[in-house]
């Protein structure tokens, strides 16, 4: 192999080939990935990339579009030696923070894979070369696929009026899972100021200026004291605006789930611990992320693209199903007393997903299952013989979810 060329000008990496690396990369959005400048050209410079030339007893597998060479194959040994151009820092982590370069290829109701095939490729060559090679499912009870549900409660009086309050009271009764949407749900919350850590419902006056702990915590206060048995620790900003503060403001509030980031803006349908700054090397918070994917605004769901809309969101949650990924619905009850379009599109997508045996509910029962699976510690070896031993596991803290018997492992309900 020549020396690498270090570059920040190349913006697409595209596979080819049959490779055991590859096995997760069939969608035409998994077989090129985005670097930066998705929809159109934003920067000049995105993240670094490092592209080679090849000697004749390596494969290539990924080309970048200056035609280097950015994934490789060569034999070592009785095995294989893999070169990826790519940091995982920059292309898995580094979106994580917002700091994408804007390399969504569409911002929602649509699939963006691109920190996904990092992961899966490193998923792809352990599976392949380790004899017991353990994964933990990334989707509850193990289903074909997940559907997350949210409803955003977008008008700024809807909690002001009596008949709503009742609403939303009778459905916590009912067992609905209730989360913040902010008080003020206005977008100019992405550069608010962060305020007063000890603010309440008494001091905050939004009229003279929003902060990001006065639209966190207010709105936590609100629920709180008005909805019987009501203990918020989910929440969506208005506008999915994402202020920089915006994750340590709601670890120190007590959120412990948050819905904020488009998907396809992070480059991942998996959630993930959030940060607690939206910068590079910042310290990971205990507030699990579980973007958005699917959004009904903007026009894009009407009465008269109800088939339509529901067949491209029953694509996506069959593209990321595939390799495990969450799909989140975000669906504005809105036009709801005259018509019905939007019960219906939801009906039929809950269908569909019901159809492929996915498992389908609400944010924070997701978040949950995300946080008990980040505690599972599975270990599994072979003995001398080169027999497979059982696995142990243990959650801590949480539920258990895999036990050790004599013979093999046993899932826990």
């Amino acid at each position: 192999m020549t020396k690498q060329v270090p570059s920040r000008r190349r913006y697409r990496l595209s596979f080819a080939g049959a490779d055991p690396a590859l096995a997760y990369v069939d969608n035409p959005r998994e077989r090129t990935i985005s670097l930066g400048n998705g929809e159109k050209h934003f920067f000049d410079d995105v993240i670094w990339s490092h592209g080679a030339a090849l000697d004749t007893d390596a494969a290539a597998l990924g080309t970048f579009d200056d035609g280097s060479v950015g994934l490789s194959a060569h034999p070592y040994g009785r095995g294989t030696t893999y070169l990826l151009g790519l940091s995982p820092a920059e292309s898995v982590l580094l979106p994580q923070t917002g700091g994408s370069y804007n390399a969504e290829r569409q911002y929602a109701n649509g699939i963006e894979p691109s920190a996904d095939v990092v992961m899966l490729l490193l998923k792809a060559i352990y599976e392949s070369r380790s004899p017991i090679s353990v994964t933990l499912s990334t989707v509850p009870y193990g289903a074909a696929a997940s559907l997350v549900l949210t409803h955003d409660v977008d008008a700024q009086t809807s909690f002001l009026v009596p008949e709503n309050a009742a609403a939303v009271k009778s459905l916590k009764a009912r067992g609905w899972d209730i989360g913040s949407h902010t008080v003020s749900h206005l977008s100019s919350l992405g550069t608010a100021p962060e305020g007063d850590p000890d603010v309440t419902l008494k001091t905050y006056t939004p009229q003279k200026g929003i902060t990001v702990w006065g639209e966190v915590k207010v709105s936590k206060e609100l629920l709180d004291t008005t909805i019987p048995g009501q203990r918020t620790i989910s929440y969506r900003s208005g506008d999915l605006a994402f202020p920089d503060s915006l994750i340590r403001v709601l670890q120190g509030a007590g959120y412990r789930y948050d819905s904020t980031y488009s998907a396809n803006a992070v480059l991942t349908a998996f959630p993930f611990f959030a940060f607690l700054d939206q910068a590079p090397g910042s310290e990971e918070s205990s507030v699990v992320e579980v973007p958005v994917t699917l959004d009904d605004s903007q026009g894009y769901l009407t009465a008269t693209t109800v088939d339509e809309t529901v067949r491209s969101w029953l694509d996506v949650v069959r593209a990321s199903s595939r390799y495990g990924g969450v799909t989140v619905l975000l669906m504005h009850p809105s036009d709801t007393r005259t018509t019905d379009f939007k019960l219906r599109a939801q009906e039929a997508l809950m269908r569909g997903v019901a159809a492929m045996g996915g498992w389908m509910g609400d944010l924070t029962s997701y978040g949950r299952f995300w946080r008990d699976r980040a505690q599972l510690h599975v270990t599994a070896g072979t003995a001398a013989d080169g027999a497979t031993l059982p696995f142990t596991a243990e959650v801590r803290g949480g539920v258990l979810l895999l036990t050790q018997t004599p013979a093999r492992p046993t899932l826990l309900p």
